[in-house]
């Protein structure tokens, strides 16, 4: 409704955060007892909770890095945390209940048919972080843990592009996005609220396919995290967002980096694949 009414946004928002403030202790506690009778309400909660925080308007402590979000999602940012969260409190029998009521729409998986990255035209952009991994940015490097999950999240990157232009799957930019938000190892968007740069490039290679879902209530968030990626990641860096900072439509000038970069510090400029080893 605020958006459909502009000029009564701030009352429509307030109500909103009224009614969520009133009714998150007793979603809390139907969370230590689901139900087959409680499960659907529960997912259609954390699914409206899930558009709130999307549509709401940008805090001016952002997104990715306020601190009353790492206090209250254990240290994720809290627009991963209310993806992560129901799903993983859900027991296997809850997930079957609501895959057979009204809300199994939002219950897309891939199924068991066999993902080909190659479909993805821009692969070698995301195979290009696996740089990231065999020589990290950081200073000091990461320990290996927390290597092997970028791995594994460039991994899981590069099958969620495929998976939403595969037509042997019917999932889409949102829900692939979401399905890497769910899936990706939980220790990777922890290293996001330390501003670890590793994580924030992967991040925003992750924010160029959410860019791609047209929904309202997504319009323009990848941008404004994309803008929080930039500014937290050292000059010298910021080359290894250039792609997905064209593809939110930043308006970021990044030739200047490219003059003075040495070529094997980039993971690709423009579209010469041959800058991917």
């Amino acid at each position: 409704m605020a958006r459909l009414h502009p000029e009564q946004s701030e009352e429509y928002l307030r109500e909103a955060a009224n009614h969520q403030i009133l009714a998150l202790p007793a979603y809390r506690f139907a969370l230590k007892s689901i139900t087959e009778r409680n499960c659907h309400a529960l997912f259609a909660f954390a699914t409206l909770t899930s558009v709130y925080a999307f549509a709401s308007p940008r805090k001016s402590s952002g997104v990715l890095f306020s601190g009353a979000t790492e206090i209250q999602n254990e240290g994720l940012p809290e627009i991963f945390a209310f993806h992560r969260g129901l799903r993983k409190l859900l027991p296997p029998e809850a997930m079957v209940w609501i895959s057979k009521g009204f809300l199994w729409d939002q219950l897309r998986q891939t199924g068991t048919a066999p993902v080909d990255l190659s479909i993805n035209p821009d692969d070698h952009r995301i195979v290009a972080l696996l740089r990231l991994v065999e020589s990290p940015v950081s200073d000091p490097p990461p320990p290996t843990e927390e290597l092997e999950a970028y791995r594994v999240a460039i991994e899981l990157l590069r099958e969620c592009y495929a998976v939403s232009l595969s037509p042997l799957h019917d999932l889409g930019a949102k829900f692939s996005a979401y399905r890497w938000a769910d899936n990706v190892p939980r220790i990777t968007l922890e290293r996001v609220t330390a501003r670890a740069p590793e994580a924030l490039i992967i991040v925003a290679h992750m924010m160029a396919l959410l860019n791609r879902a047209r929904y309202w209530y997504i319009e323009g968030l990848p941008r404004f995290i994309m803008t929080e990626i930039f500014d937290n990641l050292d000059k010298e860096l910021r080359p290894w967002v250039e792609w997905p900072v064209e593809q939110v439509g930043l308006d970021h000038d990044l030739s200047y980096l490219k003059q003075e970069s040495q070529p094997q510090t980039l993971p690709y400029v423009s579209d010469q694949k041959s800058w991917v080893k």
